[in-house]
């Protein structure tokens, strides 16, 4: 599964907010944790979920409440070999 991650452009960069972590759990299990993500940030997620039944992909606030938490889960993609 792979994926560009990040928040949306069109969060507003005047106000606060605008911060997400990103996760994702293959049958439950947590196989991917971004760390803070902020407006400044995009990273690559990739991981290896060959044999997985159910797949999630979760943000959260990071604690700062959801104002402005737009995320992308830019061209998410499943391989299915």
């Amino acid at each position: 599964m792979t994926a560009t991650i990040g928040i949306d452009d069109a969060a507003d960069s005047t106000t606060e907010g605008g911060t997400s972590h990103f996760f994702v759990y293959a049958d439950g299990k947590k196989v991917y944790e971004s760390g803070l993500v902020t407006r400044e940030t995009v990273d690559r997620v990739d991981v290896d979920i060959s044999g997985v039944d159910t797949l999630s992909l979760v943000t959260d606030n990071a604690g700062d409440g959801f104002y402005h938490d737009a995320v992308d889960w830019a061209d998410a993609r499943v391989d299915c070999a």
